[in-house]
């Protein structure tokens, strides 16, 4: 939630052409079908846009995150405010209005994520895959020790490399409760 907070007043980023590019926040919308559900979807500046390119070398990147009705009005208004929300006292009030400590163990245990990607080749043909998996808090210290076991048995390359890269996209597979699927339209 922080981190969301300090980016509302910096807008979003994409990347076009292999170029990382600033645009407003929640500069795209679309709907994207889950398997479960269809969700309102708007374009948010998670790592995935840098990160991404490194792992595949695919050169137009967005993501997107499924938001509410409410929340796709919140996100018009910050376009228009988005100088204000960036500024340091306004970031300081919004911060302090955050409970501290995160989710419990137990809303955790209860939360979790759905995932869609698709590509499109120079010839125009598409794949589709979702992925469900726990809730980022869990995900992320999951994915720290299996790559941690990893690195302490011997396997690893030294030097920067996205975990994919270093351990193939299947690495996510071998994380507890994690589910993918291809999605054929």
């Amino acid at each position: 939630m922080l981190t969301a907070i300090e980016s509302m007043g910096k807008g979003g980023q994409i990347r076009k052409d292999g170029i990382l590019q600033s645009v407003p926040p929640a500069y795209k919308k679309m709907k994207i079908n889950f398997g479960e559900e269809t969700k309102l979807c708007v374009t948010i500046p998670w790592g995935d846009v840098s990160t991404a390119y490194y792992s595949t070398q695919i050169p137009n990147i967005e993501v997107y995150m499924a938001i509410s009705k409410g929340m796709s009005f919140m996100l018009q208004g910050i376009k228009v405010t988005q100088n204000i929300i960036g500024k340091e006292p306004v970031q300081n009030f919004l911060k302090n209005r955050i409970p501290e400590g995160g989710p419990s163990k137990e809303e955790r245990a209860k939360s979790f994520a759905f995932l869609w990607g698709e590509v499109k080749n120079e010839k125009g043909v598409y794949k589709r895959a979702g992925m469900k998996t726990p809730d980022g808090y869990d995900l992320t210290a999951c994915s720290s020790v299996l790559i941690a076991q990893k690195i302490l048995n011997g396997n690893f390359k030294p030097g920067f490399q996205t975990p994919s890269l270093a351990y193939g996209y299947n690495l996510v597979l071998e994380l507890p409760n994690v589910e993918r699927w291809d999605i054929n339209d």
